[in-house]
């Protein structure tokens, strides 16, 4: 099962730490692609 607080978390701090890369778009397919599994 996902822990939606801690993926929340993980999330939060991937788009944080994402913005200046421009990496969103692929890391918000990894996290959906982690929820799918």
């Amino acid at each position: 099962m996902v822990n939606l607080e801690m993926l929340q978390s993980d999330f939060e701090n991937v788009v944080t730490s994402s913005i200046s890369k421009k990496e969103i778009d692929f890391n918000i397919v990894m996290i959906l692609k982690n929820l799918l599994e």
